[in-house]
């Protein structure tokens, strides 16, 4: 139903360790990524995908986040929740083709604050990007994580600890190594309206 151009599995499913209570850690990749996601929109409208148990998707984020926390996201997730009840993860890839690792940011050491979200333009794919206010500053950054727990933010207020790059003019937020990205107050409450 989604038609991504590359699909691959990873995770226990992949290594043959799962347990009944795993889930289906899947990669894809579309050249039209907002499209595929908007089919998980319209699977979630159809009632094919749903909020999974709390327990088992709990757990996946109990390090960093409160059951509070946990709660006022979890809702907004297409990308971790249950199809037919079925538990999965899907990472929605940026890009499939090899590049060399290299590195033009300056690092400016850390910040921990308040950010903002107002556009959640690519919040659904890895690495998810958004653009954020630092606290009370006039500054905006890019906020760029890898990890699963922080796709799909909806607009709101967070208290974010990352480590503060720079490349040109541009600002960027790492919270993905020793650092957190935690809500404390989310404007919108609804899942279509992510």
């Amino acid at each position: 139903m989604l038609s991504p151009e590359w699909a691959g599995i990873t995770g226990s499913r992949a290594l043959g360790t799962a347990k009944p209570s795993s889930d289906y850690d899947l990669l894809l990749y579309s050249n039209k990524p907002s499209e595929l996601y908007n089919s998980l929109k319209d699977l979630a409208q159809e009632g094919l995908i749903a909020e999974c148990e709390h327990e088992t998707r709990y757990s996946k984020v109990k390090d960093t986040w409160s059951l509070d926390d946990f709660n006022a996201l979890h809702a907004f997730k297409l990308l971790d929740s249950c199809y037919k009840g079925v538990a999965y993860t899907l990472r929605l890839l940026r890009q499939v083709e090899e590049r060399g690792c290299t590195s033009f940011y300056r690092s400016l050491g850390w910040f921990e604050g308040a950010v903002y979200i107002n556009d959640i333009g690519e919040g659904f794919l890895v690495p998810a990007r958004y653009r954020v206010r630092l606290g009370f500053m006039e500054l905006t950054a890019y906020m760029l994580t890898w990890r699963t727990r922080y796709q799909e933010l909806p607009p709101g207020r967070y208290l974010a600890r990352g480590l503060l790059q720079a490349s040109g003019s541009d600002l960027y937020l790492i919270p993905d190594v020793w650092g957190y990205v935690k809500p404390l107050q989310v404007w919108t409450w609804k899942r279509d309206n992510n």
